[in-house]
């Protein structure tokens, strides 16, 4: 009689763990989401990433909205895409943000030139197996492509449009 009883509850308890997932991965994918925003907030995301950190707020508004309705497959799907959008907008407002301070500051943006002056190859080179031209071309024995303009194109002209009988046109 006991033995009955517990093979069904065993068959029962992952039914019921499984059965509450649902509502935990959306509930984590929305937190995730709403840290990543709020660390994108702090970094000026709204000033130099508008595109992306609204569309990540657009998205977190919406998996909120399908959460409250128990749709939590959809709106772990809306929290996951908003939470690229927020990745990317956190990582493009830290480098604007950055770029903008060192322009204020007048730093040098890219890394300073090497010291040693670069001196280009003595030959031409040649992939494998080829052989050099026999003799070099010179400037002058190239002539340049024809620069002649060519002529504007003309708009065809506009069309009448036509009216129902009735409607006007001077009759």
């Amino acid at each position: 009689m006991l033995a009955p009883m517990v093979f069904r509850s065993l068959l029962l308890l992952p039914l019921a763990l499984f059965s509450a997932c649902a509502p935990l991965a959306a509930h984590d994918r929305l937190g995730e989401l709403s840290t990543i925003l709020g660390e994108a907030e702090r970094e000026e995301a709204p000033k130099y990433a508008r595109y992306e950190f609204t569309k990540a707020s657009l998205y977190l508004e919406e998996a909120r909205a399908k959460n409250g309705y128990g749709d939590y497959a959809t709106a772990e799907a809306y929290a996951t895409e908003g939470s690229e959008y927020a990745r990317t907008a956190l990582q493009t407002a830290k480098q604007r943000r950055d770029l903008e301070r060192r322009r204020k500051r007048n730093e040098p943006v890219a890394p300073a030139a090497p010291t040693a002056p670069v001196t280009p190859p003595t030959a031409p080179l040649q992939p494998e197996g080829t052989t050099p031209p026999t003799a070099p071309v010179s400037p002058a024995e190239v002539t340049p492509p024809d620069t002649t303009p060519a002529p504007p194109i003309e708009a065809p002209p506009p069309k009448k449009k036509l009216l129902p009988p009735g409607m006007g046109g001077g009759q």
